[in-house]
């Protein structure tokens, strides 16, 4: 008898890859049934692929769906999960071996008795309130933000704490930990493996940020860092590597030494000759993803102590605290026996973090 297991994501393996479509692949490859399916809910969209031997469904909103998602609002569900249901999904969910939900938002309202994990990943209500706390006060956004942690957390919090739910977590340091019951942390890896020599080759004064800039802590991170390296040394260059909106790119085209790459097909185009990888990140949540990719690529990896923390234990990354750490450290980076030495360590933790 042919099993099957389904992941629940709102992203798509066919999407821009970034970090929910990094876990997404995680989640998918360690389903333990033989037919593999990821379910998408859309807004439109409803067809079938089959992508690398794994089917991905795409399921469009009803007018059911929309009934649905009134009547959980007010039962204090979250906005950012209501948006999510589909009445379908929940009929061909039955009879399925294996369900994983990818984050809190795929949870659909119906209760299961197969093997049910959701992969909450990282506490988003924490995600939210940092996210909210960035911006203007009287924002529109910074009250939805803020309003939706409120929510978030009591859902999140219900889930974690339901010992008949498996729940999965991408660090050990989630907030949602002291609470959870029946979990396992699950962090992300890098499948592929680094290529077995590097060029030595670099540019001392090119700095590299990958990361979706849209995205409220990487922005600021992006900007905060740039004015660093501008009072360090004015040569510097900020090589910003994601996609990112035209009103972002406007603004960040305002500071000189910020070279806008956007969305690149290929990394080997713009990592390996830089001096250092940089994820100097004050409100992010979770496993930053920058850092696995920095050290695929064998270079230094500087990180702020929040990104360090979200890392499994182990990691090579240097941390920076402050602008005299960061001048410090970007000195060691051009150390040709420093770089050797991080790459070599780096190159282990990957190869650690692929064995689980």
């Amino acid at each position: 008898m042919t099993t099957s297991g389904v992941v629940v994501s709102t992203c798509s393996p066919t999407d821009e890859v970034r970090g929910s479509v990094l876990r997404l692949r995680v989640l998918v490859s360690n389903l333990e049934q033989i037919e593999k399916w990821v379910y998408c809910p859309s807004l439109f969209r409803s067809e079938t692929l089959v992508i690398d031997g794994v089917s991905v469904k795409y399921f469009p909103l009803r007018f059911i769906d929309i009934w649905i998602g009134l009547k959980l609002f007010f039962k204090g569900w979250p906005v950012t999960n209501i948006v999510f249901q589909r009445q379908q999904i929940l009929e061909q969910l039955k009879g399925v071996d294996q369900i994983v939900f990818h984050l809190a938002r795929t949870v659909q309202h119906a209760k299961f008795g197969n093997e049910l994990t959701v992969d909450l990943c990282e506490s988003l209500a924490v995600n939210y309130r940092l996210r909210g706390a960035l911006l203007p006060v009287f924002s529109f956004k910074k009250i939805f933000f803020m309003l939706e942690a409120q929510r978030l957390a009591k859902f999140e919090e219900s889930l974690a704490s339901n010992g008949s739910i498996a729940t999965q977590f991408i660090s050990n340091n989630d907030s949602l930990l002291s609470i959870a019951v029946n979990y396992s942390v699950m962090p992300n890896s890098i499948c592929s493996r680094p290529p077995n020599s590097q060029s030595t080759a670099f540019q001392e004064k090119k700095v590299v940020f990958i990361g979706q800039v849209d995205y409220e802590p990487n922005l600021y991170s992006v900007i905060s860092t740039s004015i660093l390296l501008n009072e360090i040394d004015p040569t510097y260059e900020l090589h910003v590597v994601g996609s990112l909106a035209k009103s972002t790119k406007k603004r960040l085209e305002e500071f000189r030494n910020i070279i806008v790459h956007g969305f690149v097909d290929n990394l080997d185009d713009v990592v390996p000759d830089a001096l250092c990888g940089v994820a100097l990140i004050q409100n992010g949540t979770g496993m930053q993803n920058k850092v696995l990719d920095y050290l695929f690529y064998g270079i230094p990896t500087l990180v702020s102590q929040d990104v360090y923390d979200g890392l499994p234990d182990g990691s090579p990354s240097l941390i920076v605290r402050d602008k005299d750490e960061l001048r410090v450290v970007l000195a060691m980076c051009v150390s040709l026996e420093t770089r050797r030495k991080l790459q070599i360590r780096g190159y282990k933790y990957l190869e650690e973090l692929r064995e689980g």
